[in-house]
């Protein structure tokens, strides 16, 4: 199965909450308002017990965070690049930050008990939450991807494998308040006893030098995790 975006061509989520499905909480992690209430929203792009799934193309996904009231002086980051153009309009950020959200925010994509997945080549911006959540997965492949969303967005983790194994992440660019990449099995009890380590096999990224956080985080959430061998390199977006 494969979801192609073609080059100039934008899947954009609607700003709407209740178009949302509500799913249940993520069985590894304590249930919490904030990140994995019970329920929660579904995320924009989901699947669920499939196999040989294909997200890619050259286009563009959009999860209509676009929080236009807050600037970056007000949380003392400096500006963006100037050949990068914030969004005029709001959604998700406007309505977490104001805490009118029935659920935690949806994630850009998230694809839960699936295998030999792969996500590559598309511009992914805007998320309400992380852009890239596999969860419970086998043989899972992101490459070539470019993840943007504005330094005060906060926890729109770029690329977080959570209990995957046979895990691949090569040359993807990513511009992010939060962690560029976070390998994720669970959290607290709950993780503990789900006990499904994230395996990562290879692992090349790109971030940029400003504008991020964190480069990649092999500690957080993970209780269990197999790490075999990284590879960094930067890249300027000047």
């Amino acid at each position: 199965m494969t979801l192609f975006v073609d080059s100039g061509a934008t899947i954009q989520a609607v700003a709407d909450q209740t178009a949302f499905p509500l799913i249940p909480a993520l069985p590894s992690y304590p249930v919490q308002p904030s990140d994995n209430s019970n329920p929660r929203y579904q995320a924009f792009l989901f699947a669920n017990g499939v196999s040989n799934l294909r997200i890619t193309g050259t286009g563009t996904v959009d999860g209509a965070g676009k929080y236009s009231t807050l600037t970056h002086m007000r949380f003392n980051f400096p500006p963006p690049p100037q050949h990068i153009n914030l969004p005029v309009g709001s959604y998700w950020w406007n309505l977490w930050h104001e805490h009118k959200l029935v659920s935690s925010r949806p994630h850009l994509v998230e694809i839960m008990n699936s295998k030999d997945i792969e996500i590559s080549h598309l511009h992914f911006q805007y998320s309400p939450m992380y852009n890239i959540h596999p969860y419970n997965c086998k043989g899972v492949t992101v490459q070539n991807v470019n993840i943007f969303n504005p330094v005060w967005a906060s926890n729109t983790d770029g690329i977080d494998p959570d209990s995957c194994t046979d895990v691949r992440i090569l040359n993807n660019t990513i511009y992010t308040m939060d962690d560029n990449i976070s390998l994720k099995s669970g959290q607290f009890a709950q993780g503990t006893q789900f006990n499904t380590p994230t395996q990562v096999g290879y692992l090349l990224f790109f971030i940029p030098r400003l504008y991020s956080r964190l480069g990649a985080n092999l500690q957080e959430c993970c209780y269990f995790w197999k790490y075999f061998w990284i590879r960094r390199r930067y890249r300027d977006w000047q």
